[in-house]
């Protein structure tokens, strides 16, 4: 039987089952009738709805047909809520791949440059040592303005 079809079936004069799942009713001492019915979401568990009813002998069949209704709907609820909360996690690791391998790019982009232009400035240092500080000044500059534009990056994937 499947958790949406509901069937009563007297054990006793104090207790009903409702699909499986107990429910007391004792009318005659003014107590509660109350049915517990489990959330099924793909085939799993995922909690249970409790119905009370301080008014009823028993649950009625629209209030069964009432009953499946809201564990129906609750259940798709709790799917859209699981399935929304998978998304955002594959959009914020989608994020971070892309962020890690733009920054990668530029660190690797900026590193190799820096590489040629200290392999040309060694070629003529000897030759013209003040075109070399001047390109060791625009390196030093660009190894800075790397380093703040990575910095800036891990701030900005730390507020996320």
């Amino acid at each position: 039987m499947s958790h949406n079809e509901f069937t009563v079936i007297s054990i006793d004069k104090k207790y009903d089952i409702l699909s499986g799942h107990a429910y007391k009713s004792e009318p005659e001492n003014n107590l509660i009738t109350m049915g517990i019915f489990p959330l099924i979401v793909r085939g799993k568990p995922k909690g249970f709805l409790a119905v009370v009813s301080s008014s009823m002998k028993y649950f009625s069949e629209s209030s069964i047909s009432a009953i499946k209704i809201l564990i129906a709907q609750t259940e798709v609820a709790l799917e859209c809520a699981e399935l929304n909360r998978q998304t955002q996690e594959m959009i914020i690791s989608n994020e971070r791949i892309l962020i890690g391998q733009a920054i990668h790019k530029d660190i690797i982009d900026s590193l190799f440059s820096v590489i040629l232009e200290l392999e040309e400035d060694k070629k003529k240092i000897s030759s013209d040592p003040d075109f070399v500080m001047k390109s060791f000044v625009d390196i030093e500059q660009r190894v800075k303005k790397s380093l703040e534009d990575l910095r800036g990056t891990i701030f900005k994937l730390r507020e996320n």
